[in-house]
């Protein structure tokens, strides 16, 4: 990614949401640019799902998020939905410990994947 261009991103990141993370998608953002990329448009999502949907798009099939994360990340977001729309529903801990340490990987993944494109 031109690094003018990611420094005014991050600028304005900054300004915006200073306690926030934003992740970049497309060829620039990964870094695997060609003569032939142009630059995207961005990608917008409106629900939870269209970041899940997203992720998976642009991340877990070009193999930049290890798949078994990507598929604890579509695990965990349907618990969400479930909690979120089913009467009823109680998780305890035992539902819910097994997709601690996947998760801190599933982040650290995202994390390394920003800093990669910020060098």
């Amino acid at each position: 990614m031109n690094q003018q261009i990611f420094k005014e991103i991050l600028s304005l990141k900054r300004q915006i949401l200073p306690n926030g993370k934003v992740i970049l998608f497309g060829s620039q953002a990964r870094g695997d640019v060609h003569e032939d990329s142009d630059w995207d448009d961005g990608y917008q999502a409106h629900t939870h799902s269209g970041v899940k949907t997203l992720i998976g798009l642009h991340y877990v099939n070009n193999n930049l998020i290890d798949k078994s994360l990507g598929k604890m990340y579509r695990q965990v977001f349907n618990l969400h939905q479930t909690g979120d729309y089913e009467d009823w529903i109680n998780f305890d801990q035992n539902d819910l410990e097994p997709f601690f340490e996947p998760a801190a990987k599933f982040i650290a993944e995202i994390e390394n994947i920003i800093e990669k494109n910020m060098a």
